[in-house]
C-alpha cells in the first residue's frame, strides 16, 4: 500500500479501436510512459520501420486522416507483412537458432606460427589444386600442371625443418591437424623440396631470360659500332667545335681541339640576338647547306636511341642470376644422380630421384650453351661501350655504362626539334615569297590593262572617258 501503480499504456494511433480506457476517467500520459512504450518498442521489434513524417493528432480535425480506417476496416490482410518485412539481422539470428542445434564440427589443430600459417593457406586456397595432385607433379617434374605461377607460390610455402619436426612428433589425429598441416605432411617426404621447386622455376623462366639478355646486349652493341661508324654525327660535333671555336676566339677557351659531349645539350640556350634564333639552329642551318645527309642523322642512330632507354643494371643482373640459377640446377642433377661431390653414403640415398635427374639433366645441357653465348655478347657489349665512349672523349664508368647513349639520344631529341623549326620557317618563307609574288602580278597586269589605248583614245582603256 501506498506505492504508486505502473504508469499508463501510451495511447493508440489514430484510427484504431482499442480496448476502452479503465475506470475512471481516460490515462494519463507523460515522459515516463513515452518512454517506456519506447523501450518496449525497440525490445521486440523485429520489422522494419517506415520513416514517415507523423501528424499529431490536434492536427487531423477537418483532414482526410480524421475519419481514416484501421487495416481491418479497409479488409488489408497484414499476415505476410512481418515476414516480408523482417529485419535481416533478426532472419539471420533466427536461421543461425536453427542451425545452432546440430552437432559442431572440431575445431581444426594448428602446429604452425598463425600469422604464416594464414599467409599460407591463403596462397594455397588461390592455387585451387589437390595437395595429392602438387605432390604427383612435383615428384614428376610436371611443369605442364605446375606453371611458374603456381610454382612461385609453392616456393613461399616450403615446411622448415622446426616445422616438419613438429609434424613428425605429433602424436594425435593428423587427419584433424589444420589445412597447412595438411599441405606439409603431403609434401615433405620429396627430397630437397625448395630445390627442386627452384629447379622448376628456373626451367619455366630460363628461356625468357636468356632471351631478353640476349636483345639487349645485341642492342648494346649494335648502338654502339653504328654511333662510333656515324660520319653524319662526327660532322655535326665538328661543326658545333667550329662554330664555338670562332666565338671564344681570343679567350682561354678559343683554339680547342673538342669538348665534352653534356656541351651539345646545352646549344639551345645559347641565343641569337633575335631572342630566337639559337646556336644549334644556326649550325644545323649551315650543315644542311654544306653537308647533305645531316638531315637523317636520328634515323642513323636509331638504334643509340633504342639503347638509350635499357635498363643496363638490371640486364646484367638478370644475367648474373641466369649463371646462378644454371649452376644450382647443374647441382641437384648430380644429386638427384648420386655423383656430387657434397653426398655422403646417407644423403646419397635420400636425395637420389631418377625422374629429377631425367628431365633437368637434358635442359640444363641445353640451357649452358645458350647461357654460355648469352655471357660472351655481354662482355662484347661491355668492351663496344666503353670503346665507343672513350673514342669521343668520355669517361667510361662500368656502372654508368650507358651514359653515352643516353646523352646523345637526348641530343638528337632537341636536334630533331630544331631541324623541324627550321624546315617550318623555311616552309613560312617559301609561301611569303610566292604570295608576294603573287600580288605583284596582279599589280602589274592590272597597271598594264590601265595603261592600254582604246578607240585611238591615249590612256582609255575602257572607251569611257567623257567628251569635252
Amino acid at each position: 500500500g501506498g506505492g504508486k501503480g505502473p504508469p499508463p499504456p501510451p495511447p493508440p494511433p489514430p484510427g484504431f479501436k482499442g480496448p476502452p480506457p479503465p475506470p475512471g476517467g481516460p490515462p494519463k500520459f507523460g515522459i515516463a510512459s513515452v518512454a517506456a512504450a519506447a523501450k518496449v518498442a525497440k525490445v521486440v521489434r523485429k520489422v522494419k520501420m517506415l520513416h514517415w513524417d507523423k501528424l499529431q493528432p490536434h492536427s487531423l480535425a477537418g483532414t482526410v486522416w480524421a475519419d481514416a480506417k484501421d487495416a481491418e476496416g479497409i479488409g488489408l490482410n497484414l499476415g505476410e507483412l512481418d515476414a516480408l518485412f523482417a529485419l535481416e539481422d533478426a532472419v539471420k539470428k533466427e536461421a543461425a537458432a536453427k542451425g545452432a542445434g546440430g552437432p559442431k564440427k572440431p575445431a581444426a589443430i594448428s602446429l604452425i606460427d598463425g600469422k604464416r600459417s594464414l599467409n599460407i593457406s591463403i596462397q594455397l586456397a588461390g592455387l585451387r589444386m589437390p595437395f595429392k595432385t602438387i605432390k604427383d607433379a612435383l615428384l614428376k617434374m610436371d611443369d605442364t600442371v605446375l606453371e611458374v605461377d603456381r610454382l612461385n607460390i609453392l616456393s613461399q610455402a616450403v615446411p622448415t625443418l622446426e616445422e616438419i619436426g613438429l609434424l613428425r612428433n605429433y602424436k594425435g589425429d593428423k587427419s584433424e591437424l589444420a589445412t597447412v598441416e595438411q599441405y606439409f605432411l603431403q609434401v615433405m617426404p620429396i627430397p630437397r623440396l625448395q630445390e627442386r621447386i627452384n629447379a622448376l622455376i628456373f626451367k619455366g623462366t630460363a628461356a625468357a631470360n636468356i632471351k631478353k639478355v640476349t636483345a639487349d646486349y645485341a642492342l648494346v652493341t649494335k648502338a654502339a659500332t653504328d654511333l662510333k661508324d656515324c660520319k653524319h654525327f662526327v660532322t655535326v660535333l665538328e661543326g658545333i667545335l667550329a662554330v664555338g671555336n670562332h666565338l671564344n676566339g681570343g679567350t682561354y677557351r678559343g683554339q680547342a681541339r673538342g669538348f665534352r659531349l653534356e656541351m651539345l645539350l646545352r646549344l639551345t640556350d645559347v641565343k641569337a640576338v633575335d631572342r630566337k634564333t639559337s646556336l644549334l639552329h644556326f649550325v644545323v642551318r649551315e650543315l644542311h647547306k654544306t653537308a647533305p645527309g645531316v638531315e637523317f642523322l636520328s634515323q642513323e642512330l636509331g638504334a643509340v636511341k633504342a639503347a638509350s632507354v635499357l635498363h643496363l643494371d638490371g640486364t646484367s643482373e638478370m644475367m648474373k642470376q641466369i649463371q646462378k640459377g644454371l649452376a644450382a640446377v647443374n647441382d641437384e642433377v648430380l644429386r638427384a644422380a648420386g655423383a656430387s661431390p657434397d653426398q655422403d653414403a646417407a644423403s646419397s640415398s635420400a636425395e637420389v630421384h631418377d625422374r629429377f635427374r631425367d628431365v633437368m639433366a637434358p635442359f640444363a645441357e641445353a640451357a649452358d650453351a645458350d647461357v654460355t653465348t648469352a655471357a660472351e655478347l655481354s662482355e662484347q657489349a661491355k668492351d663496344n661501350m666503353k670503346q665507343t665512349t672513350e673514342f669521343f672523349g668520355e669517361p667510361f664508368k662500368a656502372d654508368n655504362a650507358g651514359r653515352i647513349f643516353k646523352l646523345v639520344a637526348d641530343f638528337l631529341v632537341t636536334y630533331d626539334k630544331v631541324q623541324a623549326e627550321i624546315s617550318s620557317a623555311l616552309a613560312a618563307e617559301e609561301r611569303k615569297k610566292k604570295q608576294e609574288a603573287a600580288a605583284d602580278l596582279r599589280k602589274s597586269r592590272s597597271q598594264s590593262t590601265f595603261n592600254t589605248p582604246r578607240d585611238g583614245v591615249p590612256g582609255d582603256s575602257g572607251g569611257n572617258l567623257k567628251k569635252v
